[in-house]
């Protein structure tokens, strides 16, 4: 495991817990708690971790070690797709480890998703918002280098202002939207295809279309496939 993967593994409620190398034995009140824990773990697959899971909240409703499982329902439903389902699991997360920045972020992003409704966007904000404030105080091992450390957190706080900017464009607050998204754009090691496809299309409605199409060329070599279609469609001049 690289010395980024490391970092990225440690971000926790407590704002860093370092996890790569040292199972919370200790968090378990039993040895039979601590096996179906290992059990989902080292689960091989994605389906497997996802059922080792739900056996081990159904057994151990009041563990500490819940965090985890919570966090990684979090991943799971949110790479199916299962919006509610993620959010719910980020929920439960975040009631035991109000300070934990990855489920912040990741609910900052998930929630705004196919709606408008004002409370949902409001709560994103609020998350998003929550996790600059965690990422002021964020504390790296001291095996991670200082560029690193730099790198990680500068990416975090990306993601954090492109989900305010998300939210922001959802209001028809445009002005904000640009400025939060700009930010991202600016302060991310690597610019992600969706901020900087959602950029573009900022400019263009504002009538600033040498920037616009500036974002879209990024967009399109950054990525993922779908973003790279649409920005292209957006070269192209479509509408």
């Amino acid at each position: 495991m690289t010395k980024f993967a490391i970092a990225l593994a440690v971000i926790s409620f407590s704002a860093i817990r370092v996890m790569a190398q040292v199972l919370p034995a200790a968090e378990a009140r039993t040895q039979e708690e601590f096996d179906l824990y290992l059990e989902f773990h080292e689960a091989a697959d994605h389906e497997a971790k996802h059922r080792a899971a739900l056996r081990f909240e159904g057994a151990y409703p009041e563990s500490k070690l819940l965090v985890d499982v919570y966090q990684s329902e979090f991943e799971y439903a949110r790479s199916r797709e299962e919006r509610q389902g993620a959010i719910s699991a980020g929920e439960k997360a975040l009631r035991l480890a109000p300070n934990n920045i990855k489920v912040l972020l990741g609910l900052a992003e998930v929630i705004p998703n196919g709606t408008n409704d004002p409370v949902a966007l409001a709560q994103a904000a609020g998350h998003a918002r929550r996790a600059l404030m965690e990422l002021k105080d964020l504390r790296f091992p001291h095996e991670v280098s200082m560029s690193e450390c730099t790198n990680l957190q500068n990416s975090l706080m990306a993601r954090a202002h492109a989900s305010l900017g998300y939210v922001s464009g959802k209001r028809g607050e445009l002005a904000e939207a640009m400025k939060e998204l700009e930010t991202a754009v600016a302060m991310s090691p690597e610019p992600a295809g969706p901020e900087l496809f959602r950029l573009g299309k900022l400019y263009r409605a504002s009538k600033r279309e040498h920037d616009a199409i500036e974002m879209f060329r990024r967009a399109a070599k950054a990525g993922p496939s779908e973003i790279t279609l649409l920005a292209e469609s957006e070269l192209q001049g479509k509408r």
